[in-house]
């Protein structure tokens, strides 16, 4: 007998929950478009300088942050702003997000590419988005780090980052599959072991050079161990251009 009483108790407290749930009122939404959430994205008509007052960071694409008016009070307080009228006791946040179709995101990546300047004779020949994604509003302009393609002539399939910046700096960066087409040309070193190149060596205003041998094929940009003749000692420099290397600190 006990055990039934408590029971329908139980069952009683959750029935008075789950209808005082479904008649609360849900929280008003607010979309940013910028990093930082102002008091103005909350309250447009609120006093100009309470609209500047900075209340932290927007949430990421596709997540959300509840600002509630205790928070949005201790913010004011600390600029020494007057509380205005009307604040609300809670906003949910989200970011202001753009759906890029698989088709956006391939001319964006074509785009980004182009401006990236691939090696000489290394070409785009597919580009592959799996998907449809979100991305935060805001951004200027589209970049793209492409890895090097290998030495070996042919189709070479990779991914390429593609950073969607902002005034805030980078907003989402965002993979999508490419093919490469490597020609012969390209897959060549940029310079072979046993080459003969000028070794810089720079001091302030002061400029030496001296022959030197590479040890290794590399590429410009690269570390390639440097024989010098003279003194019969090998260092690490890195390739300026196909003629000349600067050696790197603690070589």
């Amino acid at each position: 007998m006990r055990m039934s009483l408590i029971t329908f108790v139980l069952v009683f407290v959750l029935a008075l929950a789950a209808r005082a749930a479904s008649g609360a009122t849900p929280l008003r939404e607010v979309g940013v478009h910028g990093g930082r959430v102002h008091l103005g994205d909350l309250m447009p008509k609120a006093p100009a300088d309470a609209r500047n007052v900075d209340l932290g960071p927007s949430p990421s694409a596709g997540g959300s942050r509840i600002v509630d008016r205790s928070e949005i009070e201790r913010a004011l307080r600390d600029r020494n702003t007057p509380v205005p009228a009307g604040i609300p006791d809670a906003v949910r946040v989200v970011r202001r997000t753009v759906r890029l179709a698989p088709q956006d995101l391939e001319s964006s990546a074509r785009e980004a590419i182009a401006k990236a300047a691939l090696p000489e004779g290394v070409s785009l020949t597919a580009v592959r988005p799996s998907r449809a994604i979100d991305v935060p509003e805001g951004w200027t302009r589209v970049t793209a780090d492409v890895t090097r393609p290998p030495h070996h002539a042919g189709p070479f399939a990779t991914t390429v980052i593609l950073a969607f910046e902002g005034e805030e700096g980078v907003l989402a960066r965002v993979p999508v599959a490419i093919v490469l087409d490597v020609s012969e040309a390209a897959a060549s070193f940029d310079v072979t072991r046993g080459a003969s190149i000028r070794l810089v060596v720079r001091r302030g205003l002061i400029e030496v050079s001296v022959s030197g041998t590479t040890t290794l094929d590399a590429d410009v940009g690269t570390l390639v161990p440097v024989l010098v003749p003279t003194t019969g000692r090998v260092v690490r420099a890195r390739l300026i251009d196909k003629d000349h290397a600067e050696p790197v600190e603690g070589s």
